[in-house]
């Protein structure tokens, strides 16, 4: 039987293909309205939207620590002892309505500072809807690999929730309204993943203050990467609205969802190589799948290029050249996000390199920080529009550059991949 035979033999290609539906609907609901929503609302608020979001990011990442990934791995090898894993996943969620507690509170304080027309409600709402979103344990489906049912259920909220937004959002005072079907979306979605808990056999638990603080400890230094990975992915939104202006955040985010929606696929086979990679640990698959999802990537790239003028069309904004601009710099953060992807989770936490994939993510922030910073001084004379879409692109080519020379051993067969250090 081949590789490739082998590869999708498994779970992994029912999960990918669930995961996929939940993810391009829940990609693709944004994509269909943004028209819709970019004239009834405008674009100012849009971009209002758009900020506040940013801002409500970091506050996710604080939220989710590193859980997504240690508690993936810890549930993925210990998953026929249903006691540990019903621990883990309790721990994980106490925590997090703890962390969502005090974020909520920073965020109030962190709002009196934003001078700002836009109402306070509508930014609450914005924060609520996309933590609500981040506490819905996929993370835990994704490692006893039962993604389906979660899938079919959040892709069916979503397109109900499309026609609510046609109904309730007609004119530029509706943004309270959208962001309210949002928050009223992922309650239910959240909601519905707690019950599913119980359905597929497993329960939440009490839990001591010792099982708790293990969980804590284990996610640290995943943590930090991904705090790391904040200022380089989120940072950029927010210096954009606030030295640029709210339009110009609302094009960037249009050009950047459009970068979304293709890169996406590929995150989701991440999301569910890495219990599979956990299981199987053969670097064959992975190097099958650097090659593969590499050449893709630039596939499509070259496909965006050529249908960007149909892509502007589409969403009908009001600068052409700004948007071309942009979406022809974002484009390029594809091929290097596939091997980021592939050289991560999968590959170097799989084989016991972790501090090699955390250095990686250091590399491409310490980056950021020194170039903004040059900027910021006046250092770096350049259309501002332009910087911070570089800025976007080329920490994660230096992120996948240090990943690929990390793991270039393991890729070659030249060492014993299972070596501890």
């Amino acid at each position: 039987m081949s590789i490739a035979s082998r590869f999708f033999k498994t779970n992994m290609f029912v999960g990918f293909s669930y995961l996929s539906l939940f993810q391009m609907i829940n990609i693709g609901f944004p994509i269909l309205i943004y028209p819709y929503l970019i004239k009834t609302i405008g674009l100012n608020n849009y971009g209002w939207f758009v900020f506040i979001n940013a801002i409500s990011l970091y506050f996710v990442i604080f939220i989710n620590q590193g859980f997504d990934l240690t508690a993936v791995k810890v549930i993925g090898e210990n998953r026929s002892n249903i006691k540990r894993t019903n621990m883990i996943l309790s721990s994980v969620l106490y925590v997090k309505f703890i962390l969502f507690f005090i974020s909520f509170c920073v965020f109030s304080f962190v709002f009196v500072f934003i001078n700002s027309k836009h109402s306070y409600l509508v930014a609450v709402v914005i924060f609520f809807q996309l933590i609500i979103y981040n506490m819905t344990p996929f993370w835990f489906y994704q490692a006893i690999e039962k993604i389906k049912i979660i899938s079919i259920i959040n892709a069916l909220v979503k397109v109900v929730s499309l026609l609510f937004v046609f109904v309730f959002v007609n004119e530029q005072n509706d943004l309270i309204n959208y962001v309210s079907i949002l928050l009223i979306v992922n309650i239910v979605g959240f909601l519905s993943s707690i019950v599913l808990i119980y359905k597929v056999g497993y329960k939440l638990i009490l839990v001591s203050i010792d099982e708790i603080k293990d969980v804590i400890l284990k996610s640290v230094p995943y943590f930090f990467s991904r705090i790391a990975t904040a200022i380089t992915e989120y940072t950029s939104s927010i210096m954009i609205g606030l030295f640029v202006g709210l339009d110009s955040l609302a094009i960037y985010d249009i050009a950047n969802k459009v970068i979304t929606v293709f890169k996406t696929p590929f995150q989701i086979f991440s999301q569910v190589f890495y219990p599979v990679s956990l299981r199987c640990k053969n670097i064959k698959y992975n190097r099958v799948a650097l090659f593969v999802l590499t050449g893709l990537s630039v596939l499509i790239c070259l496909g965006i290029l050529f249908f960007s003028k149909n892509i502007y069309a589409f969403f009908n904004l009001s600068s052409y050249n700004e948007f071309m601009l942009v979406i022809n710099i974002l484009v390029l953060y594809i091929p290097f996000n596939v091997i980021t992807l592939v050289l991560g989770a999968s590959t170097l936490i799989v084989f016991n390199k972790e501090r090699e994939y955390n250095k990686s993510v250091y590399f491409g922030v310490a980056f950021y920080i020194l170039v903004l910073c040059m900027y910021l001084l006046g250092f770096v004379d350049i259309n501002a529009i332009t910087f911070f879409c570089l800025l976007y692109v080329l920490p994660e080519v230096i992120t996948a550059v240090a990943r690929f020379i990390y793991s270039v051993d393991l890729l070659l067969g030249r060492k014993n991949v299972f070596s501890k250090r």
